[in-house]
């Protein structure tokens, strides 16, 4: 089931809706799966040709703090074999995420 309505309408944010899904099960505390679930995610977003992090489709802090560092640049001008480690990828999501869903609903997520 996607989860764009969650996070708005925007196209992007709709292809990303698995991702989303596979981050809010995460979040919901479901650790079996999960692990494999984001890395099939992410690979099918690769595939797509959208190499930056899961949540750089929302417009919140942390989007504009990746933008700003330039992190998101890097990691397309790398080859593709070279990712970050999924620990960290999946964790600095959730954290994005849970940051998302304490700031108050105003309708351009």
């Amino acid at each position: 089931k996607s989860r764009a309505f969650f996070f708005g309408g925007s196209s992007r944010v709709e292809r990303n809706a698995s991702m989303y899904a596979v981050i809010g099960r995460a979040l919901a505390g479901l650790s079996g799966r999960t692990q494999q679930d984001f890395a099939q995610a992410k690979l099918a977003a690769q595939r797509r040709g959208h190499q930056c992090n899961a949540l750089t489709a929302s417009e919140n802090g942390c989007h504009r703090r990746i933008k700003r560092s330039g992190a998101c640049r890097q990691r397309q001008q790398r080859p593709m074999q070279r990712v970050i480690p999924m620990q960290r990828r999946v964790s600095k999501s959730i954290h994005c995420l849970v940051k998302l869903q304490q700031l108050p609903s105003q309708g351009h997520f």
